[in-house]
């Protein structure tokens, strides 16, 4: 069993087609530049940012009318029945859950939308990224971010941005 291995190992090794390391012609970009740089990424950006705002105005409404509801409470508590207080007081904890409730379902909603459009905007990235590879005549592209070292590697990050409508580093 083991010399079948060994064979099978050995045979594939040398019916692999094998480069010399100057033949394969190596690119990089940074990524993370590309994801915050570009004109897209703005757009999203600030689409998010007025959401986050939105979001924060319905919040504030409802923080407005537990507090009165809180106010009101504080003002009437001592001429209320305990079973009117206790009523009261279950109507603001469950206001209180409502407004919880609506934050998080309104983050999530944020998150799974930004989550979409930093995919959509990577895949686009990805693509333009390969135009500009192939009219370079690169083989390989990496991203700088995850490279610890890389000679004679060609930096398509400014020329990626300039494709997509950025401005690239001076």
């Amino acid at each position: 069993m083991r010399s079948i291995f060994l064979s099978v190992l050995l045979a594939v090794c040398f019916a692999a087609p094998s480069y010399p390391a100057s033949a394969v012609k190596v690119g990089t970009v940074d990524m993370q530049r590309l994801m915050t740089d570009c004109p897209t990424a703005a757009k999203l950006r600030d689409k998010f940012r007025d959401m986050a705002t939105e979001n924060q105005r319905g919040m504030d409404q409802q923080d407005r009318e537990i507090n009165k509801l809180i106010m009101d409470y504080s003002k009437r508590k001592a001429s209320l029945s305990e079973g009117d207080a206790q009523k009261q007081e279950k109507l603001i904890r469950k206001k209180q859950e409502e407004r919880a409730q609506a934050l998080d379902i309104a983050n999530s909603k944020v998150q799974a939308m930004a989550r979409q459009a930093e995919q959509a905007l990577r895949e686009e990235l990805k693509g333009v990224i390969a135009q500009v590879a192939q009219a370079q005549g690169l083989d390989l592209v990496l991203d700088s971010g995850t490279i610890l070292y890389a000679a004679n590697a060609v930096d398509l990050t400014d020329l990626v941005l300039r494709r997509v409508g950025g401005k690239p580093k001076k």
